[in-house]
C-alpha cells in the first residue's frame, strides 16, 4: 500500500477506542485489520516489529510515539499488543507504570484494545444464540483477533453464545479459521497473514536517527545492527560498546 504522508497522519492522544477505530477504518486489501500495517499509515505512531523477549512496549523518539511489538506467527496476538499500546498512548499512560501488569493503566489499555478490535456495537449486532461457526470465523478474521480474546470480550459484555460457539472459542484461532472460514480468495490468506506478522519492520526514519546516534557516540553499534537485522561486524560504523546485549530496551536506547 502507499504510505500516507506524515502531515496526513492523525494524533491518538485523548481519543477513545471508537474514534481510533473510525480513523483506522478497514483496509482495502484482503487483510482487513492488521494493525502493524495500518497504524503507521493512518496515525502519528510508528510500529516496529522485531525479536523481543516480551510482547511489546511503547516508547518515544523525541516527541514521536513508537510501538515495538514482537514478531510472531500469532498475528492476532501482535494485533492485540499494538491495540493495547495504542490504549496507553490514547490514555496518556506512557510511563514506567504501564509495565506493571496489575496496574489500573494496564486494565485500561486492555479495555481500549478490546473496544478497538471488537467494538461493542458490532459484537452486540450479532445474535449469539443463533450464530453459526462460519460467521464466527468470519468475525474473528475481520476483527483480527483470537478465539480467547473474543471469549473474554463476550464474557465482559455478559453475552452467552450458543454451546457450539462457546466450545469453538476454546479452540485455537487457527483451527477455527482453517475449519470454518468461508469465501477466501485463491491464495491462502491465513498463511499470508501469519507470515506478515513474522516480518521485521523498522521505519527508515528511525534507522537514520539510530545511525546518527551511533556515529555521534550516543548509541552502540549493536543497536544499529539490531535495527537492521544484521550482526555488528557487518556494519562499517564505529560506536560505543554495549555491556548488556540481552536487553531489548537497551538495544533501542539510541532512538530516544
Amino acid at each position: 500500500m502507499t504510505q500516507m504522508t506524515q502531515a496526513a497522519r492523525q494524533p491518538v492522544q485523548g481519543l477513545n477506542a471508537s474514534q481510533v477505530h473510525e480513523l483506522l477504518g478497514r483496509s482495502s486489501d484482503d487483510l482487513p485489520f492488521d494493525l502493524a500495517e495500518r497504524v503507521p499509515q493512518i496515525l502519528q505512531v510508528d510500529v516496529i516489529t522485531t525479536d523481543l523477549s516480551g510482547a511489546g512496549y511503547l516508547m518515544t523518539v523525541g516527541n514521536h510515539a513508537v510501538i515495538v511489538a514482537a514478531k510472531t506467527g500469532s498475528w492476532f496476538r501482535q494485533n492485540f499488543t499494538i491495540a493495547h499500546e495504542l490504549g496507553h498512548l490514547a490514555c496518556g499512560t506512557l510511563c514506567d507504570e504501564h509495565l506493571a501488569t496489575d496496574s489500573e493503566s494496564e486494565a485500561r489499555a486492555n479495555r481500549f484494545a478490546a473496544d478497538l478490535l471488537m467494538p461493542e456495537v458490532e459484537v452486540r449486532s450479532l445474535d449469539w444464540s443463533t450464530i453459526d461457526l462460519s460467521t464466527l470465523a468470519g468475525r474473528l478474521w475481520e476483527w483480527g483477533t483470537s478465539t480467547n480474546a473474543l471469549a473474554t470480550r463476550l464474557s465482559s459484555l455478559h453475552i452467552s453464545p450458543r454451546d457450539d460457539v462457546r466450545d469453538a472459542l476454546s479452540w485455537s484461532t487457527q483451527r477455527v479459521l482453517r475449519r470454518y472460514l468461508k469465501g477466501m480468495p485463491g491464495r491462502d490468506l491465513i498463511t499470508v497473514r501469519m507470515a506478515r506478522a513474522t516480518e521485521r519492520r523498522f521505519p527508515t526514519e528511525l534507522v537514520t536517527r539510530l545511525e546518527d546516534a551511533v556515529v555521534s557516540g550516543r548509541a552502540p553499534v549493536e543497536s544499529l545492527a539490531f535495527a537492521l537485522g544484521v550482526s555488528p561486524d557487518q556494519l562499517d560504523v564505529d560506536g560505543p560498546d554495549l555491556e548488556d546485549l540481552s536487553s531489548d530496551l537497551q538495544l533501542l536506547d539510541g532512538l530516544e
